[in-house]
Formats: structure tokens, sequence, C-alpha cells
């Protein structure tokens, strides 16, 4: 059973628009708000995100705001600043669907 949620994303001072996976599966299709349907399993599921620019900001929030397993403690919207000492931020974000 797949299900279907909207991740909506917003960006700050990015060289370009952060490459966003769920599942491993690219995620493209987004309208001019900054949001895209995604499709999700029943149990964990995996967003891995790269954030391009020092000083870049940008966050991330799933629609229903599922449990967020890695990082510990973390919430939604999940918010990323890239250092200034770094060009880039990657890493990934586990969260769980109930089915």
């Amino acid at each position: 059973m797949v299900i279907t949620r909207k991740l909506t994303v917003e960006i700050e001072d990015a060289e370009a628009a952060p490459a966003i996976f769920i599942n491993e599966e690219a995620v493209v299709d987004f309208n001019e708000e900054g949001e895209a349907e995604i499709q999700l399993n029943p149990g964990e599921n995996v967003l891995t995100y790269e954030v391009r620019g020092a000083g870049a900001k940008a966050s991330f929030d799933v629609e229903g705001q599922p449990p967020i397993v890695v990082p510990v403690g973390a919430t939604w919207p999940f918010e990323v600043k890239v250092p200034l000492q770094r060009t880039f931020a990657l890493s990934n974000i586990y969260f769980m669907i109930g089915g």
C-alpha cells in the first residue's frame, strides 16, 4: 500500500534548488509554493537532501508531521543550515508512516 503525502520545501540563500530524494526516488515536481506530492511506504521512510551554498538554509515538512526516528529528537519542519565554512549539507531524515 502506497501513501501519498505533501512535502513542502523552503529554501533561502541556496546556490541551487536542493536535491531531494524519498526512498531513493528523486522528488522533482514542485509547484510554485515549494510543494510536491510524495509516495511513501507504511513503516520507515527516508528523505535524503543535499543543500548547496555556504550559509544556505532549507526546511522540509511532510504533511501530517510523521514521527522522525533519526535524527533523534528532530521535529517538522526539519531545518538545515549549511555552515559558512562548508559548501553543502548532505544527510538523511528517517521517519515513520502508519499504515
